[in-house]
């Protein structure tokens, strides 16, 4: 009787300790300042980005667009360098000097000033102008692709941004909740209805979400620095950024497919490529035609100091080059491109396929999380709150049932991550990204919940 009663007093004292400690703790997290903000929009900077308009005007002004501009400007510059014509030659001659006899010295000497010009025939000029202004329209071709890229992947960044910003919010409203479950475990030992295992679960848990909402803080300046980085900012340049992961537009069949793999850059790269290498053929062709060279002259002669015109033509023979090889390698050429073509063509439409597929399978889930999974769980969790509160429930099930109802509100916001990534990517591969993301309506802010309700 003596050890249960030494016993009982031992755990009586550990209980109003702990009880003590967790009164303690709770005034504590009353005093305890408020988590520093992330940095906010300066109202005056106006020429920060808020939009994704915004981001895609910074980006047209990147380094990247600069890299594009020059490669086209480039090619443009050589399209212009393939019309020149071939230049004319200015020959001196002199002979019969320094010799023998009457042609010891300059005597008889023959001075002869020509001017000789060649001249493309079979269509060579057109040919090279041709082949030029095709690569030209390669060039752009890959910039439009690159353009698209960074795009898409603005796009992204974008919604990644304000995908950690929604995360960071829920986490904050999952400790909340979680520190209201404490605090009723702690109202609970004192009121003798609770037991110590509650309250250190209830710890625990309130721990841990402090923790998600640290690193959901640093999850957001990861993602500002990301979208900023794209135009060569800094995290701080996306703090004006606003904006919010609405619900997609649901539908009751699958949607018909808009636009085909035509309009792929990868696809009007490849055209593009094939265009380049027809030309080619034709200027291989034209190529194998010789040349025609002709000059004009006047010839002074030293000895009667007499004056005569000059003039000749120069036509290559060919006999034994008749650029029958480059013919052949430039038909090969083509046919390799085209066959590259064909094959960027399926791979695009298979693709478009596959990015259609997850498209609608993240709307799908976004749809069914936010419609029927998430208020099971918010009814689940105010449901076992209350049998708790009434003794008819146990703390585990309300912290699993807040846990629950947290991870799926997670879940949600990256499934909108997952579908509004996956449009971006489809619009990438159509050839127009819009600067706006889809969406019928906001969620509708929460109401306040506690574990009481």
């Amino acid at each position: 009787m003596i050890r249960n009663s030494t016993t009982m007093f031992v755990l009586g004292s550990a209980a109003v300790a702990l009880v003590t400690a967790g009164i303690a703790d709770a005034r504590a997290d009353q005093a305890r300042p408020a988590a520093a903000p992330a940095p906010s929009c300066a109202v005056g900077d106006a020429a920060a980005p808020r939009t994704l308009a915004d981001v895609f005007d910074r980006l047209r002004g990147s380094a990247r667009a600069d890299a594009v501009a020059g490669e086209v400007a480039a090619a443009s510059a050589l399209e212009s360098q393939a019309a020149s014509r071939p230049n004319p030659e200015i020959a001196l001659e002199l002979e019969d000097f320094a010799g023998s006899g009457s042609y010891s010295g300059f005597g008889e000497s023959q001075t002869t000033l020509s001017v000789s010009q060649r001249i493309e025939v079979g269509g060579r000029r057109a040919q090279r102008m041709e082949v030029a202004a095709r690569e030209t329209g390669a060039e752009k071709a890959r910039g439009s692709q690159e353009t698209l890229r960074a795009e898409v992947a603005a796009k992204q960044a974008f919604v990644a941004l304000i995908a950690a910003r929604e995360r960071r919010a829920i986490s904050a409203r999952g400790e909340v909740l979680a520190r209201e479950v404490l605090g009723d475990a702690r109202r609970r030992v004192e009121g003798g209805a609770g037991s110590v295992a509650d309250v250190e679960r209830a710890s625990i848990a309130a721990a841990t979400a402090t923790l998600a909402v640290s690193g959901a803080e640093r999850a957001v300046v990861v993602a500002s620095q990301r979208l900023a980085g794209l135009w060569g900012g800094r995290g701080p340049d996306a703090s004006c950024i606003a904006g919010e992961l609405a619900h997609p537009r649901e539908r009751a069949a699958p949607p018909e497919p808009a636009g085909d793999a035509g309009a792929s850059p990868a696809v009007a790269i490849a055209e593009a490529e094939v265009a380049v290498r027809r030309a080619e053929v034709a200027k291989a062709k034209a190529d194998s035609f010789p040349d025609l060279a002709v000059a004009a002259g006047v010839r002074h002669l030293a000895g009667p100091d007499d004056v005569s015109l000059v003039t000749g033509l120069n036509v290559e023979v060919p006999l034994f080059d008749r650029n029958a090889g480059n013919v052949r390698a430039a038909e090969q050429h083509l046919f390799a491109a085209q066959a590259r073509a064909r094959m960027v063509r399926d791979e695009a439409a298979g693709r478009l396929v596959r990015v259609r597929e997850a498209v609608e399978a993240a709307r799908e889930r976004a749809a069914m999380l936010r419609t029927q999974a998430i208020p099971s769980a918010e009814r689940a969790f105010t449901t076992l709150a209350r049998a708790w509160r009434d003794g008819a429930a146990s703390s585990l099930e309300v912290l699993d049932a807040r846990r629950a109802l947290i991870a799926l509100r997670l879940e949600h916001v990256e499934a909108l991550v997952e579908f509004h990534g996956s449009l971006a990517s489809l619009e990438g591969s159509l050839g127009v990204v819009p600067a706006r993301l889809e969406y019928t309506a906001p969620d509708a802010p929460p109401a306040p919940e506690r574990a009481e309700d």
